[in-house]
C-alpha cells in the first residue's frame, strides 16, 4: 500500500487495510473523475473489464500473481449499479488452442497411427474411392490431425502477437510437432511404390518420424496444461493425460500380442494352414471381429478422456 500512497497521495483518501483470511483487504477513496489527470490512473464513470488477480505478499513487498488473473467476460460500467458477473482465466483464443490440440493428439492422430500399425490385412478386398479402407480412413485421419494441429499452432501467436515468451518449452515442442508433422504428408506424397527395392526406407522413416511427433506432442500436452494463460485443474488433468498414455501403451501391447498369436496360428504347417483359411468361422471372423472390438474401445476410451479435459477447459 506505502507505494501506491506514494505515487497518488494526491488523489487517494481514507485509506485503509487490514489483514483477513490469509489476505490483505484494501480500502481507499478517490473522485469518480480526476482534474489533473495522471496517465496510470483512469475516469471511473466509464465501462472496463475488471480483472482479479492474487499473489503472495511478503515482507511488505508485493509478489507478481502466480495465475492469469480472473477477468470478466464483459465490460462493466464501474459506478453502476452492482452485478453479478461471470469471468474466465482464460481467454477463448488459447481455450480453442488446447481443444484443437488435445482433439487432434488424443484422438485423431492416436486412432489414425492405430489403424495404419494394426489394421492393414483387414478388410483386405473392399476399396473405397480405388484404395484400400485401412488406407483411406488412415491418410483421412491423418490430414486432419495435421490440419488441427496447424490451425491451433497460430491461435497463440495472435493472441500474444508473437512469440510467447514466457512458456518455457512448451512453444518449441510444438514447432517440433508441426514440422514434423508437416513432413509426413509430404513424405507420403513422394514415396516408392509398394514393391520397390528402396520401399523399406520410407516404411521406417514413416514410422519413425510419426513415433517422435506422437512422443513430442505428449510432452506438448503435458507441459502445456500448465500454462498460465490455460492452467487446467492440478495434479487431475495431468492425470488424466497419464491415464491416456497407460490406455495406449495397453492397447498397443493387447494388438501386439493378437498379431503374434495369429502369425503364430499361421506358421503351422501347410495343411493347417489351409484348413485354417478354408475355414474363415474359425479365426478370419472371430479376429476381426475381436479387432474391430478392441479399435472401438480404444475410440470410445480416448473419447472419454479426452472429454473430460474438454470439459475442465469449458469450465476455466
Amino acid at each position: 500500500m506505502h507505494h501506491h500512497q506514494g505515487k497518488f497521495h494526491s488523489v487517494l483518501s481514507s485509506v485503509s487495510w487490514r489483514l483477513a483470511d490469509g489476505y490483505i483487504q484494501c480500502r481507499l477513496s478517490r473522485p469518480v473523475k480526476l482534474t489533473n489527470q495522471k496517465r496510470a490512473l483512469y475516469d471511473l464513470d466509464k465501462d472496463y473489464f475488471l480483472f482479479l488477480a492474487n499473489g503472495h505478499a511478503q515482507y511488505g513487498k508485493v509478489w507478481k500473481h502466480s495465475q492469469q488473473p480472473l477477468i470478466s467476460s464483459h465490460r462493466k460500467h464501474i459506478t453502476g449499479p452492482p452485478e453479478i458477473l461471470r469471468g474466465s482465466r482464460a481467454p477463448i483464443i488459447m481455450k480453442m488452442h488446447g481443444v484443437l490440440m488435445l482433439l487432434a493428439w488424443m484422438l485423431t492422430g492416436s486412432v489414425g497411427t492405430f489403424i495404419a500399425s494394426f489394421y492393414k490385412p483387414d478388410w483386405p478386398n473392399q476399396t473405397v474411392f480405388g484404395q484400400k479402407i485401412w488406407f483411406q480412413v488412415h491418410r483421412g485421419l491423418m490430414i486432419l490431425t495435421v490440419t488441427l494441429t496447424g490451425v491451433a499452432f497460430c491461435l497463440p501467436y495472435f493472441y500474444r502477437k508473437g512469440w510467447s515468451k514466457h512458456a518455457g518449452v512448451h512453444p518449441y515442442l510444438g514447432c517440433c510437432v508441426l514440422t514434423l508433422s508437416l513432413t509426413q504428408p509430404v513424405m507420403a506424397a513422394i514415396r516408392p511404390s509398394s514393391d520397390s527395392h528402396s520401399r523399406y526406407i520410407f516404411n521406417w522413416g514413416h514410422w519413425g518420424v510419426g513415433s517422435v511427433t506422437e512422443i513430442i506432442a505428449v510432452a506438448a500436452m503435458f507441459l502445456g496444461m500448465r500454462q498460465s494463460s490455460l492452467l487446467l485443474p492440478q495434479p487431475w488433468a495431468t492425470h488424466v493425460l497419464i491415464g491416456y498414455v497407460t490406455w495406449l501403451t495397453l492397447f498397443r501391447f493387447l494388438l501386439l500380442m493378437h498379431r503374434h498369436i495369429y502369425i503364430k496360428k499361421s506358421a503351422l504347417g501347410p495343411d493347417d494352414k489351409q484348413a485354417i483359411l478354408s475355414d474363415p468361422s474359425e479365426h478370419g471372423c472371430w479376429g476381426s471381429f475381436i479387432k474391430s472390438l478392441i479399435l472401438a474401445a480404444l475410440a470410445l476410451g480416448n473419447s472419454g478422456l479426452l472429454m473430460a479435459l474438454l470439459s475442465s477447459i469449458a469450465e476455466i
